[in-house]
């Protein structure tokens, strides 16, 4: 996201589900030296499941490469929507999803 109609917009949108409880959702982001990238992952019927990402940059693009995962180990019956919320600076650069 990189503007505050972008963000208010997606808080609006998901206001009543867990990805409220970031705490990046209560904070007002100043877009013209941050912008937010937010993940999101299906609804799934279990736990343990697991959204992360890394960005790389070089010269002309940053790459954001997110990682989805299933921990069996803390697995319970619930209805989750794993995802990740990150708050970076800002970059003139490209945005490439890998």
């Amino acid at each position: 996201m990189n503007d505050s109609s972008e963000w208010i917009e997606f808080l609006s949108e998901f206001k009543e589900t867990d990805l409220q409880k970031n705490p990046l959702c209560d904070s007002i982001v100043d877009f013209s030296k941050f912008q937010v990238i937010v993940v999101v992952d299906q609804v799934r019927n279990t736990t343990g499941y697991f959204v992360d990402l890394r960005i790389i940059q070089n010269e002309d693009r940053r790459f954001i490469v997110p990682f989805y995962g299933n921990n069996e180990i803390f697995s319970g019956d619930a209805l989750t929507q794993p995802h990740i919320i990150v708050k970076t600076e800002r970059t003139e650069l490209p945005l490439i999803f890998e």
